[in-house]
């Protein structure tokens, strides 16, 4: 199965996210009532499956995942 990766500026550098597309599609279905907070966290917990997510800059991914979103 091939991995849709989007690549997305977190902090001062590009990175590839697996899987992006996918996780705002899922979140956006299923949980479209959550305040902007709780659907980072969702997108976080989706993402950190298939992606690196070092703990000391998540507010970072959570923040250029919703911009995503």
């Amino acid at each position: 199965m091939p991995y849709n990766v989007k690549q997305i500026r977190i902090g001062k550098f590009d990175f590839g996210i697996v899987g992006l597309t996918d996780a705002i599609e899922s979140v956006a279905g299923k949980h479209k009532d959550l305040t902007d907070d709780l659907i980072a966290e969702a997108l976080v917990q989706k993402l950190s499956k298939d992606n690196y997510i070092p703990s000391n800059v998540r507010d970072n991914y959570k923040q250029a995942f919703l911009t995503e979103y």
